[in-house]
């Protein structure tokens, strides 16, 4: 495809997603109409998904097949990863609070999910999965991996509405936002490595699941940059370290390419 028209794709891939969420957030802001609420939230929920539809299959009429919704060849090292990596980040910031006195370890909680709350995690996140890393991921890839993942954290991060209308400070808006594209990284790179999104969407559950605010509770309320930053650092060591190990395109370890390699003399 013409990447003029690929760009063009991808720029009303995003302007519908972010458009159903954010007119119905400003033109209702009052709203009480329970009716009425209740047709705008799944709009909103199911924005991503219903914009790469809209994308694939009425403006680029190119169909999935390239969405990444195969299941059966995924190695099992990615689902492996896609399961422990984010309770080693939350589990280790949660630590790095409690050594601050944030949370003592008697407030450990872990409430077992309903099913209720199950199926909400698989509707919204699969359409979040669905929208970013299926379509916003994909698209731009061919544009260059670091392009595809802040491009698709910068989206995704005006897509919470609580990050930019919230009561946060800038500095805490910052750390979110950073926090976000290096998730996006973390997720970009599972779903290119896997070539299917649905370890994206364990990953992502169990991300929510196990951060520390849902772990502990808080005895002493860290703000909302202690907060992140307790995470952020750990999960910015794990990018980093996947990265040198697997390239998200190629799948060459850094260590392995350069194995072997004789500097000129000067």
């Amino acid at each position: 495809m013409d990447k003029k028209v690929q760009v063009r794709n991808i720029c009303m891939f995003v302007v519908i997603a972010l458009s159903f969420l954010w007119i119905p957030e400003i033109a209702f802001e009052d709203i009480s109409e329970a009716v009425l609420r209740d047709l705008i939230i799944p709009l909103q929920i199911f924005s991503p998904l219903l914009a790469a539809i809209i994308v694939r299959k009425l403006i680029a009429k190119e169909g999935f097949q390239d969405a990444g919704l195969g299941i059966r060849r995924v190695k099992l090292k990615y689902w492996l990863l896609a399961i422990f990596l984010p309770l080693i980040w939350n589990g280790i910031g949660g630590l790095l609070l409690w050594a601050q006195g944030f949370c003592t370890i008697n407030s450990v909680r872990l409430p077992p999910p309903s099913l209720g709350y199950i199926l909400g995690v698989i509707i919204y996140l699969s359409s979040e999965e669905l929208g970013w890393r299926s379509y916003l991921v994909q698209k731009l890839s061919p544009f260059g991996w670091h392009i595809a993942f802040i491009v698709t954290g910068v989206v995704w991060f005006f897509w919470h509405s609580e990050n930019v209308i919230g009561a946060y400070s800038n500095l805490g808006k910052l750390i979110i936002l950073g926090e976000i594209i290096l998730l996006s990284y973390v997720f970009g790179w599972l779903y290119l490595r896997a070539k299917s999104v649905w370890p994206c969407f364990i990953i992502h559950a169990l991300h929510n699941y196990s951060q520390p605010q849902t772990i502990f509770k808080m005895s002493n309320k860290p703000s909302e940059v202690q907060e992140n930053c307790a995470v952020i650092i750990v999960l910015l060591i794990v990018t980093v370290i996947l990265f040198s190990l697997e390239h998200p395109i190629t799948g060459k370890s850094i260590f392995k390419h350069n194995k072997g390699m004789v500097l000129k003399q000067e």
